[in-house]
């Protein structure tokens, strides 16, 4: 794969904060056309790639960016690593926090029928969707979640089921 020399700077978004324009190059995608605001395009008598200022109108060989070298990939790898380590104190506090929230208001209790049963937070029984960001956030810091382990208190019994609970 030929690649190209970057002759404008990537933003902060295309790259981790530790590597610069010389780890990373141009390969060609393949596509000519008209670049948009922000994509990479090969142009030059000696070709370079540079990044759309805006919609240009002229056609351009489209470029994406990728690693100068195998050690360039490296570099990119242990910058990415070293920012997720940078922020993942905050992650695991904010995970926390959510779990916390959850279960100190009950955690999690079903909702659904008894065919289909539903998740949701005991204090809220409308929001599906904070339950499963509840399970998730347990998940990726390996804690059990807080599921109220009784039948769906709306769900109606069947009558013999009734009988047998209510005799001591």
């Amino acid at each position: 794969m030929k690649t190209y020399p970057l002759k404008d700077n990537p933003s902060l978004e295309e790259r981790p904060a530790a590597v610069t324009k010389r780890h990373l190059r141009g390969a060609l995608t393949g596509e000519y056309r008209c670049p948009q605001k922000g994509e990479w395009y090969l142009s030059g008598a000696i070709p370079e790639g540079y990044k759309a200022p805006n919609n240009l109108s002229l056609a351009y060989h489209i470029l994406r960016l990728v690693p100068a070298s195998p050690a360039a990939q490296g570099k990119i790898e242990k910058a990415c690593c070293a920012e997720l380590l940078a922020v993942a104190p905050a992650l695991i506090t904010a995970l926390s926090a959510l779990i916390e929230t959850v279960e100190a208001t009950g955690g999690l209790t079903n909702v659904g029928p008894d065919e289909r049963p539903s998740l949701a937070p005991a204090a809220d029984d409308d929001w599906l969707d904070l339950a499963d960001a509840y399970l998730l956030a347990c998940k990726a810091l390996n804690r059990l979640p807080k599921i109220d382990a009784n039948p769906n208190p709306f769900a109606i019994q069947p009558k013999s089921q009734k009988r047998q609970e209510e005799k001591p």
